[in-house]
């Protein structure tokens, strides 16, 4: 007679490669099994194959979208007076506490992983609301991201994550998160404003001093406007931002970087309307070596590499309201002047 051997009796060796082939969805489901499986899912921690998730915070819930190695999305959502962090009403199986016992223990099997991307989404409602309500939003905002940076504080190891990306409209809010990121393992940071949000300033005098700031490879703050000296940018290797105006020495700045860091691949800056095409047509004149294959609304130049005859600085420019600096192929500048 053949004797069943329940799950949880197997030993350490064959639990353990079982935890390996689960998707992360299976792991948590099995660590609500029995305590026994929880207890030894916890102890040994095994490794999800979550590879980005997205957190967003509005007034009606609290949702964690996650999408694991096989491109399956996973959603769930925490309605129950999602971001009261100290409420006293009765906890519901989707409440914010629920949220954080979930995030926790992601958090805890994501340790020796590299997410590709985090998302934090401080979310404004599709329509207009009152200052009243929006102070409370905002308010309910810097509730989470201080509980948020606790949990982060308590790991023992920095998050390893390619790209970060926050939907925010202050410094503050991004430096609940952004130091606890492994600098190591961070490529690219992004900063857009909450939904409806128009270009506006934002501070970054905090930020720019950051480990993660210098160690990133790209930045997207393009919705906002730039406060900090331009050096603190310059330093990415691809590099999108705005700033209310466009000088001869921003130009100058850019390209010695360029002719400076010969890893530098692109940088896009856009800047307030201007109705001065002229002068700055009379300005790159100065500054670049010549035009070439001009498109309607669009203007080329080159500016030559010393030392270096395959590659230039191509400078693309509406003269009004952008210029973008890429490293091209000399070759190219020829084939589009025979075109």
């Amino acid at each position: 007679m053949t004797t069943e051997i329940l799950l949880p009796q197997l030993p350490d060796i064959a639990l353990s490669a079982i935890m390996e082939k689960l998707n992360f969805r299976s792991l948590m489901c099995l660590r609500k099994v029995c305590r026994d499986l929880r207890n030894f899912i916890d102890d040994t921690v095994p490794a999800t194959s979550l590879e980005d998730y997205c957190i967003t915070i509005n007034s009606d819930k609290l949702v964690l979208g996650m999408t694991d190695s096989d491109s399956k999305y996973i959603k769930a959502e925490y309605t129950v007076n999602p971001l009261s962090v100290e409420s006293a009403e009765k906890i519901s199986q989707n409440s914010v506490e629920n949220f954080w016992t979930d995030i926790e223990v992601i958090m805890r099997h994501q340790a020796k992983v590299v997410l590709t991307s985090l998302v934090i989404f401080l979310e404004l409602p599709e329509t207009s609301i009152s200052k009243l309500e929006l102070t409370i939003l905002e308010r309910n905002h810097s509730l989470f991201l201080a509980k948020f940076q606790n949990l982060l504080k308590s790991q023992h190891q920095l998050l390893r994550v390619k790209h970060i990306h926050f939907l925010a409209r202050y410094q503050e809010e991004i430096m609940s998160v952004l130091p606890y990121i492994h600098p190591k393992y961070l490529e690219k940071i992004t900063i857009n404003p909450k939904r409806g949000e128009s270009t506006r300033e934002l501070v970054l005098s905090e930020v720019v001093k950051l480990e993660q700031w210098k160690a990133a490879k790209e930045l997207d703050t393009i919705s906002f406007f730039m406060m900090e000296p331009l050096e603190n940018y310059l330093h990415f290797l691809r590099t999108k931002i705005h700033i209310e105006n466009l000088t001869p020495e921003i130009i100058q700045q850019v390209k010695g970087k360029f002719l400076e860091n010969p890893a530098m691949q692109n940088f896009e800056l856009h800047h307030e309307p201007c109705y001065k095409s002229r002068e700055f047509k009379e300005i790159f004149e100065k500054i670049f070596d010549g035009e070439y294959g001009n498109q309607n609304y669009e203007h080329r130049w080159f500016c030559r590499i010393p030392g270096n005859n395959e590659d230039v600085i191509s400078i693309r420019t509406t003269y009004f309201s952008w210029i973008i600096f890429t490293r091209i192929k000399l070759a190219e500048i020829y084939e589009t002047n025979q075109d």
